[in-house]
Protein backbone atom coordinates (compact mmCIF):
# COMPACT_ATOMS: atom_id res chain seq x y z
CA UNK A 1 0.00 0.00 0.00
CA UNK A 2 1.06 3.62 -0.94
CA UNK A 3 2.77 5.48 1.52
CA UNK A 4 0.61 8.30 1.68
CA UNK A 5 -2.80 6.11 1.54
CA UNK A 6 -1.73 4.31 4.62
CA UNK A 7 -0.33 7.78 6.50
CA UNK A 8 -4.08 9.33 5.65
CA UNK A 9 -6.08 6.56 7.02
CA UNK A 10 -3.46 6.50 10.41
CA UNK A 11 -4.33 9.59 10.60
CA UNK A 12 -8.09 9.92 9.92
CA UNK A 13 -8.82 7.17 12.42
CA UNK A 14 -7.22 8.85 15.41
CA UNK A 15 -9.24 11.77 14.25
CA UNK A 16 -12.18 9.12 14.21
CA UNK A 17 -11.33 7.36 17.41
CA UNK A 18 -10.20 10.69 19.61
CA UNK A 19 -14.00 12.73 18.50
CA UNK A 20 -15.74 9.38 20.04
CA UNK A 21 -13.86 9.81 23.39
CA UNK A 22 -14.44 13.56 23.15
CA UNK A 23 -17.38 14.90 21.66
CA UNK A 24 -19.76 13.37 23.94
CA UNK A 25 -17.71 15.03 26.90
CA UNK A 26 -16.70 18.27 26.06
CA UNK A 27 -19.80 19.97 26.80
CA UNK A 28 -20.79 18.54 30.10
CA UNK A 29 -20.55 19.98 33.84
CA UNK A 30 -17.75 17.73 34.83
CA UNK A 31 -15.32 19.06 31.84
CA UNK A 32 -16.67 22.64 32.63
CA UNK A 33 -15.68 22.53 36.03
CA UNK A 34 -12.23 21.10 35.73
CA UNK A 35 -11.46 23.23 32.69
CA UNK A 36 -8.51 25.66 33.23
CA UNK A 37 -8.95 29.99 33.24
CA UNK A 38 -6.62 29.62 29.86
CA UNK A 39 -8.65 26.88 28.20
CA UNK A 40 -9.42 28.22 24.55
CA UNK A 41 -13.51 28.24 23.12
CA UNK A 42 -14.36 24.97 22.28
CA UNK A 43 -14.58 26.08 18.82
CA UNK A 44 -10.61 26.86 18.62
CA UNK A 45 -9.83 22.98 19.34
CA UNK A 46 -11.14 21.35 15.85
CA UNK A 47 -9.44 24.30 13.82
CA UNK A 48 -6.05 24.01 15.63
CA UNK A 49 -6.37 19.65 15.36
CA UNK A 50 -7.35 19.65 11.99
CA UNK A 51 -3.88 21.73 10.86
CA UNK A 52 -1.99 19.61 13.42
CA UNK A 53 -3.30 16.76 11.99
CA UNK A 54 -2.48 17.51 8.33
CA UNK A 55 0.95 18.09 9.83
CA UNK A 56 1.40 14.95 11.24
CA UNK A 57 0.06 12.94 8.32
CA UNK A 58 2.95 14.89 6.43
CA UNK A 59 4.92 13.19 9.23
CA UNK A 60 4.07 9.82 8.96
CA UNK A 61 4.35 9.89 5.19
CA UNK A 62 7.89 10.77 5.32
CA UNK A 63 8.66 8.77 8.29
CA UNK A 64 7.36 6.09 6.63
CA UNK A 65 9.13 6.98 3.23
CA UNK A 66 12.63 7.02 5.29
CA UNK A 67 11.88 3.30 6.34
CA UNK A 68 13.34 3.61 10.12
CA UNK A 69 11.85 0.97 11.60
CA UNK A 70 12.38 2.63 14.99
CA UNK A 71 10.64 5.99 14.18
CA UNK A 72 8.07 4.35 12.31
CA UNK A 73 6.95 2.58 15.59
CA UNK A 74 7.87 5.21 17.60
CA UNK A 75 5.04 6.95 15.60
CA UNK A 76 2.70 4.74 15.45
CA UNK A 77 2.86 4.32 19.32
CA UNK A 78 2.38 8.23 19.07
CA UNK A 79 -0.75 8.27 17.30
CA UNK A 80 -1.77 5.36 19.88
CA UNK A 81 -1.11 8.10 22.70
CA UNK A 82 -2.67 10.74 21.06
CA UNK A 83 -6.03 8.25 20.98
CA UNK A 84 -5.16 6.78 24.44
CA UNK A 85 -5.27 10.62 26.07
CA UNK A 86 -8.35 11.36 25.11
CA UNK A 87 -10.06 8.09 26.43
CA UNK A 88 -8.30 8.92 29.53
CA UNK A 89 -9.42 12.28 29.65
CA UNK A 90 -12.44 12.59 27.82
CA UNK A 91 -14.22 9.07 28.74
CA UNK A 92 -12.66 7.39 31.92
CA UNK A 93 -12.17 11.01 33.57
CA UNK A 94 -9.01 9.71 34.84
CA UNK A 95 -6.77 13.24 34.26
CA UNK A 96 -3.65 11.92 36.44
CA UNK A 97 -3.26 8.94 34.46
CA UNK A 98 -3.88 11.37 31.03
CA UNK A 99 -1.65 13.92 32.20
CA UNK A 100 1.24 11.19 32.29
CA UNK A 101 0.19 9.97 28.62
CA UNK A 102 0.33 13.56 27.24
CA UNK A 103 3.58 14.08 28.74
CA UNK A 104 4.96 10.75 27.09
CA UNK A 105 3.41 11.37 24.20
CA UNK A 106 5.75 15.14 24.09
CA UNK A 107 8.69 12.73 24.70
CA UNK A 108 8.41 10.85 22.29
CA UNK A 109 7.64 13.35 19.86
CA UNK A 110 10.75 15.17 20.73
CA UNK A 111 12.69 11.98 20.79
CA UNK A 112 11.17 11.60 17.03
CA UNK A 113 12.40 15.34 15.87
CA UNK A 114 15.37 14.72 17.76
CA UNK A 115 16.67 11.89 15.18
CA UNK A 116 14.57 13.46 12.22
CA UNK A 117 15.18 16.90 12.09
CA UNK A 118 13.88 17.54 8.41
CA UNK A 119 9.94 17.12 10.65
CA UNK A 120 10.87 20.20 12.80
CA UNK A 121 8.19 22.11 10.88
CA UNK A 122 5.70 19.77 10.46
CA UNK A 123 6.04 18.37 14.70
CA UNK A 124 7.22 21.59 16.32
CA UNK A 125 3.33 23.41 16.39
CA UNK A 126 2.64 19.57 17.64
CA UNK A 127 4.81 19.80 20.11
CA UNK A 128 3.94 23.39 21.33
CA UNK A 129 0.12 21.99 21.57
CA UNK A 130 0.94 19.31 23.76
CA UNK A 131 2.77 21.50 25.96
CA UNK A 132 -0.03 23.44 26.14
CA UNK A 133 -2.41 21.38 26.88
CA UNK A 134 -0.33 19.78 29.44
CA UNK A 135 -0.33 22.69 31.03
CA UNK A 136 -4.10 22.56 30.60
CA UNK A 137 -4.34 19.17 31.63
CA UNK A 138 -2.23 19.51 34.48
CA UNK A 139 -4.31 22.30 35.99
CA UNK A 140 -7.54 20.34 35.86
CA UNK A 141 -5.79 17.60 38.24
CA UNK A 142 -6.03 19.95 40.66
CA UNK A 143 -9.53 21.57 39.91
CA UNK A 144 -11.24 18.22 39.77
CA UNK A 145 -11.35 17.78 43.55
CA UNK A 146 -13.85 20.15 43.56
CA UNK A 147 -15.90 18.70 40.70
Amino acid sequence: MNNTIISIISILSVVFFGNKFTKSNVNTKWYKCIRSDLTPPNYVFPIVWTFLYILLGISFKKILDSEDKILIGLFITNLLLNITWTYLYFHKKDVKNAFINIILLIIISLFILHNKKDLKYYLSPYILWLSFASYLNYDSIDKIKYC
